[in-house]
């Protein structure tokens, strides 16, 4: 978001030795670390942060395993997402196809599990290689051991800072068809069947709907999504669509019963849908403003500072919280 102040201390790691001497320093100088990836989903306060910034470049991409049908891909945490994404798809393999475009590097997308257009890492995940990093032992965790969740793992909740991501081991497929359980990807490819879709008209298409949809990161400071979907108890759902019938009238709620989401004996609801609702689209505070691509963008509009950002971030949260009863979670991780 090109926001936050500086750090005391970068350290780039290429290795689990590497890594190790790094957080032995942070150790031996009674000083805190954080381990950041690409900066795509990070906000750092204005004070920057007074610690060790650790930041993997972990290189590989080998084929582990390979048959008729499934190959195994060791990726190492320091590769540019997109790139692997765009390399996998070149070679044939489904189950990535659909998050490409995703600001970042390989070793996040286990940490928040990253989902787009009917895809998650969850899917695919075959093998996580970690550095423990109290003990400097290197362990490796399959994806049940992982505990994904929505947007979580325990990367970045029970277990968040203890663990090092070094690589990951992806099962993907070279007799995959094409993924079309997103409604913006089926009206992209409206009047074609899926099998008729190659892994280039996939990755395509994915580009060009989130280039529509979304700031151009190398453009404009974004951390992409800033505001997580919520899902809601069943029960609730009547309170929501009366508080949503007060803001609309009929048409609202229309609109918000073709596209909420059951899952689980819960109710998924858009938050971008109420934020638009709430006319915020557009809002600004300082130097940030609600995008006007996407109602879920906080964008640097313009000399931002990380507290006008937050600052926006939070009166949308109230916002939501006052009219509809509604708590919403923050995507991107504060830092300081």
């Amino acid at each position: 978001m090109r926001v936050g102040g500086p750090a005391r201390y970068l350290v780039t790691v290429e290795s689990p030795a590497d890594a190790s001497s790094a957080f032995a320093f942070a150790h031996a100088h009674n000083l805190p670390v954080f381990i950041l990836g690409g900066g795509s989903n990070v906000i750092f306060s204005d004070a920057g942060y007074s610690g060790v910034v650790i930041q993997p470049k972990m290189l590989q991409k080998t084929i582990v395993l390979e048959n008729e049908d499934t190959v195994l891909v060791k990726v190492g945490a320091g590769e540019v997402w997109d790139e692997v994404v765009a390399d996998m798809a070149s070679r044939g393999f489904w189950g990535i196809e659909n998050l490409s475009h995703i600001p970042g590097l390989t070793g996040a997308v286990v940490i928040q599990n990253v989902g787009a257009y009917g895809q998650e890492a969850s899917q695919v995940v075959h093998e996580v290689e970690l550095l423990e990093i109290k003990t400097g032992a290197v362990r490796k965790f399959d994806a049940l051991q992982c505990c994904f969740g929505y947007r979580t793992s325990i990367f970045n909740t029970t277990e968040k800072g203890r663990y090092l991501v070094l690589s990951i081991t992806f099962r993907l497929t070279k007799n995959g068809s094409a993924n079309l359980s997103y409604r913006d990807v089926q009206t992209h490819f409206t009047g074609r069947k899926a099998e008729e879709l190659g892994l280039a008209d996939m990755r395509e298409a994915v580009i060009a709907i989130r280039s529509a949809k979304l700031p151009d990161w190398k453009v404009v400071g974004t951390a992409g999504s800033f505001f997580k979907n919520m899902l809601i108890p069943e029960p609730q759902l009547v309170d929501v669509e009366r508080a949503v019938f007060l803001v609309g009238g009929e048409v609202a709620l229309g609109t918000l019963r073709q596209i909420i989401k059951s899952e689980n004996s819960k109710v998924k609801i858009p938050t971008a849908y109420l934020i638009e609702l709430l006319g915020l689209k557009g809002y600004r505070y300082g130097g940030a403003s609600i995008s006007t691509k996407h109602a879920l963008v906080i964008e640097n509009a313009g000399e931002a500072t990380t507290s006008d950002i937050l600052t926006l971030a939070s009166m949308v949260c109230d916002a939501l919280y006052t009219t509809f009863g509604l708590v919403v979670e923050l995507e991107p991780e504060i830092v300081n």
